[in-house]
């Protein structure tokens, strides 16, 4: 059943397998690799240790990880809950098998149960049918019960997707008819099940987002322009290519919407508007646009005072597809905002937290990178600022600022004071000294049972490899390009 689920996930990411107990090239682990056609897509790996398994995380962008078992692994959980927690970090999810005893607990300390999201119970009737309950979900309500059907002949084709045969036995999930793939889809059309496309890292990248899935209703969208599209496939594929390699983020007339773009071979840009608020991600329409047409766009953006756009992919948006009268247009615009920013007030900074300790690549000192330092972040949560304290002083009631206070309020999970703060940044552009590695900082988020503010909770950031570039002004270090949100660093 691991190795199925696993088989499913492919679609959203890579995935490793680590069958400590049996080991990656016994018989019995290489048989049912077969028998169930498994795909070669998957990872298998031999028990190494946490540390090694981190190492094969990164070093081969796992987004799913099945260990099997924790028993066999870590009985007393003494490693475990900070691998745990390490995984969290970095977006990864963890699967765990815990073996199952015969009165229907499980092996081990029941510490493992407390831990986890999602605690599911599989076991077989009488009639030795397998079924799956559900005992825990922090996620919100699920079928009690579903029934399971496991033989490699009752799936079709395991990396597509294709359903396997279920009989539900519990009327909650019959009724429930718009949780697809564990999502629930924004839009629900009643007997269609929306299409649902993991977010890639590049686009993940642009517009600072979370990895919740795309959904599009491709019957609607392909009904919508069918100069472009004759079937629903055209559509897929259409979208998928967008994904893969967006190039250029535009605002889209309606307000909450973006204008995703990715320029084919032969210079058409092709075109997704898709929502970003509410942390929806629904594709609203899909379609062709002439580059001209995208040139007036960027054009317009010079006469608006919003920062956030355009995005690009690249820094110097030297994308292989792009137009050179879209660069040109870009190159334009891109100068006139920079030249602007210069002689405009700084976007206000929002209090955080303290940064103890610092981790930078490709950079072998940084004297103050351990210490008790004021940390910071800008409204849109995309860059972090570490201080030394004599450049923060403590004030009231001196600024008042609605997207300052909104984004305290989101990190700190409790409203925003009187207290803010005066902050004495130097001037200059800074020199970029490596990218952030990982980062250790204390907060009084309150975020889990017993947390209050004030009380100071502890935490470790794992930054993307090599993607947060660090620059220090004076003795002001800067960490760009990332997103801050209310559970926390998230990339």
């Amino acid at each position: 059943m691991a190795l199925q689920l696993l088989a499913d996930m492919l679609r959203h990411g890579n995935a490793l397998y680590i069958p400590a107990e049996e080991g990656a090239d016994s018989f019995t682990t290489q048989e049912k690799i077969k028998r169930l056609s498994i795909p070669e897509e998957i990872c298998l790996a031999e028990w190494e240790g946490f540390e090694k398994l981190k190492d094969d995380i990164r070093d081969h962008s796992i987004r799913y990880v099945c260990l099997d078992s924790i028993t066999y692994i870590d009985k007393n959980l003494s490693e475990f809950d900070d691998f745990r927690l390490w995984c969290k970090g970095r977006d990864v999810v963890l699967i765990v098998i815990a073996h199952s005893t015969k009165s229907g607990s499980y092996k081990g300390s029941s510490d493992l149960e407390h831990m986890v999201d999602t605690y599911i119970w599989v076991y077989p009737d009488s009639d030795d049918r397998k079924f799956a309950k559900t005992k825990k979900n922090r996620f919100g309500p699920c079928p009690k019960e579903i029934e399971i059907f496991m033989e490699a002949e009752e799936r079709e084709n395991p990396v597509l997707g294709a359903p396997s045969k279920v009989s539900i036995t519990n009327e909650d999930l019959k009724r429930d008819q718009n949780q697809v793939n564990g999502y629930k889809a924004a839009g629900m059309r009643k007997n269609h099940a929306d299409y649902l496309l993991m977010p890639s890292s590049e686009l993940q990248e642009l517009l600072q987002i979370d990895r919740t899935p795309l959904s599009a209703d491709l019957t609607n969208l392909c009904k919508k322009h069918p100069e472009v599209f004759k079937s629903e496939k055209q559509v897929q594929r259409f979208i998928e290519e967008v994904n893969k390699q967006p190039e250029l983020i535009l605002p889209a007339t309606n307000k909450g919407y973006v204008l995703i773009i990715h320029f084919s071979r032969n210079h058409k840009a092709m075109v997704l508007e898709m929502a970003v608020k509410q942390n929806k991600r629904r594709i609203r329409t899909a379609y062709e646009m002439k580059t001209d047409q995208v040139v007036v766009k960027i054009e317009k953006l010079t006469k608006q005072s919003d920062s956030h756009f355009p995005k690009v992919l690249g820094e110097h948006y030297q994308g292989a597809g792009m137009p050179s009268d879209i660069r040109s247009a870009l190159s334009a615009l891109l100068k006139d905002k920079n030249s602007a920013s210069d002689r405009q007030n700084p976007d206000p900074l929002v209090f955080i937290g303290f940064c103890e300790q610092l981790h930078i690549l490709q950079n072998e000192n940084i004297p103050w990178m351990a210490g008790k330092f004021p940390m910071f972040t800008n409204t849109a949560g995309t860059k972090l600022y570490i201080l030394p304290q004599r450049r923060v002083k403590a004030v009231r009631n001196k600024v008042e600022d609605e997207k300052a206070t909104e984004m305290f309020e989101n990190w700190s999970h409790y409203p925003a004071s009187f207290k803010d703060f005066e902050i004495d940044l130097p001037d200059g552009k800074g020199k970029t000294v490596g990218t952030a590695h990982k980062i250790f900082y204390a907060s009084d988020k309150v975020m889990q049972p017993g947390d209050k503010k004030g009380k100071v909770n502890r935490y470790k950031h794992d930054f993307n490899p090599n993607k947060r570039p660090a620059k220090v002004i004076d003795d002001v270090l800067i960490i760009e390009n990332i997103n801050i949100t209310g559970r926390g660093i998230m990339n």
